[in-house]
């Protein structure tokens, strides 16, 4: 009875790894999402484990079914995490078990190139591999954790595009059929050398194929985040360009008003001395006036945020579009500049694209505690609040579409949420429908203001 419980045990640790490493596969090199919340991750692993253990226990742990129970809930896993495309998701399992086939093949295939004898034959030696291979996968946990803060800091800019995915397909497929073959290998009508020999020169053929597959796609598709940075600094720049043209601007207007200061009090003092109140009341609001046209910037506290505040209020004025601000950024911001700039910038692009023929747009900014708030609201029009992430609905669907996806991607980096919705008039009157983009951030505990 020990004995048939370690088996199992020892059958679920095996299984677990192969799904491990199929998961691993989807993400770095297919760049598939992955459940967001420990719950699913949770939920995931208790069906994969329960339903595993189930089968080992009813058709033994050499079944079809319990061998292929991994592939069929990585199939069920890929489907779940996608937003669309969930049928299609579901077959991925074939080319990434290609790709788990290809290294593993190698691995395996090495002992009976130098010996003669498969590793199933060579009593402990199974043991011995899964040990080994389980020391890679914790020791690459350990060793990778800067490239993976890396890789999660340009995932949500790198997409793969079609003839990349493609091209890793058509490798997947490759590798799974080479993989089944040399499985075979001992059963071809060659000699045993023969087959060694195969063996051999397959598996390395195999995994350099994977190797220099994998390196041109992940180079292809990390040229995207490098564009996405790119034209961000070109964004910041030009807006920080903009920002100190309207800000000199501004500051002569003030520096006029200010020459002229001493003559308006001059004719002030004539008014007020002839009794004529109603042309001083006229020239005092025409004052007024252009002291407010002397400072028309926009300030939230942060020098980033000014900037592309008011280079989106020079573009929204041109449009005849108002932007109010409402509240401040704390100061000390702990929120990178790249962050700030696409939160504002996406946002603000987003509602004035959405405002062809004026209007206006409202900017709130609130903190509680770690909580900070950021909304930014709109004239819906017909606009609709369920897209998905990543779509739109404009024509070149190319070049737009991933404005939301990158602030969310920015708000799931310091643990907050980005919220979409309509707000309809109340009572379902006749009202302005009115959009509302709500973003939470949770800043730092020893850094916020």
């Amino acid at each position: 009875m020990a004995a048939e419980t370690g088996k199992i045990l020892y059958s679920l640790a095996g299984a677990a790894e192969i799904l491990i490493v199929l998961i691993l596969i989807s993400r770095y090199i297919y760049l598939e999402p992955v459940f967001d919340t420990r719950r699913k991750w949770a939920l995931f692993w208790g069906i994969f484990l329960f339903g595993q253990t189930a089968l080992f226990l009813t058709v033994g742990t050499d079944g079809d079914l319990a061998v292929f129970w991994p592939l069929a809930v990585f199939g069920g896993y890929t489907s779940a995490v996608r937003d669309r495309h969930r049928a299609r998701g579901f077959f991925l399992f074939l080319p990434v078990t290609g790709f788990l086939i290809a290294p593993a093949s190698l691995l395996f295939g090495i002992p009976y190139v130098l010996t003669g004898v498969r590793v199933s034959d060579m009593g402990n030696s199974e043991l011995l591999l899964d040990l080994l291979i389980w020391g890679l996968l914790l020791l690459a946990l350990w060793k990778s954790r800067e490239a993976r803060r890396r890789f999660r800091a340009e995932a949500a800019h790198r997409r793969l595009g079609r003839w990349e995915r493609n091209l890793l397909h058509g490798t997947g497929l490759f590798l799974l059929a080479i993989g089944v073959m040399i499985a075979g290998g001992e059963e071809l009508p060659v000699s045993e050398e023969a087959a060694r020999g195969f063996t051999l020169l397959a598996s390395v053929a195999a995994v350099l194929l994977e190797v220099s597959v994998t390196a041109l796609v992940q180079q292809g598709n990390r040229r995207s985040y490098y564009q996405y940075m790119a034209d961000l600094n070109r964004s910041y720049l030009r807006a920080e360009l903009k920002h100190f043209q309207a800000r000199r601007e501004s500051d002569t207007r003030l520096r006029m008003f200010r020459h002229d200061i001493r003559n308006h009090l001059l004719c002030i003092r004539e008014l007020a001395d002839r009794g004529n109140y109603s042309g001083l009341s006229g020239y005092i609001g025409e004052l007024e006036g252009r002291l407010e046209m002397a400072d028309t910037s926009l300030h939230c506290g942060n020098d980033i945020g000014d900037a592309i505040l008011n280079e989106k209020n020079m573009l929204a004025v041109q449009r005849g579009i108002e932007i109010r601000l409402d509240g401040r950024l704390p100061s000390p911001l702990p929120v990178d500049a790249a962050d700030i700039c696409a939160l504002f910038a996406n946002a603000l692009d987003n509602a004035l694209e959405a405002q062809p023929h004026g209007g206006w747009v409202r900017v709130r900014i609130r903190q509680q505690g770690q909580m900070l708030s950021l909304v930014f609201e709109n004239p819906a029009g017909n606009a609709r609040a369920d897209i998905p992430l990543g779509h739109t609905e404009k024509e070149d669907g190319e070049e737009h579409g991933f404005g939301l996806l990158n602030m969310e991607w920015t708000a799931r980096k310091y643990q907050g949420t980005l919220r979409r919705e309509i707000l309809e008039p109340p009572d379902g009157g006749q009202g302005e429908r009115i959009y509302r983009l709500e973003i939470l951030l949770f800043l730092p505990a020893e850094n916020r203001a």
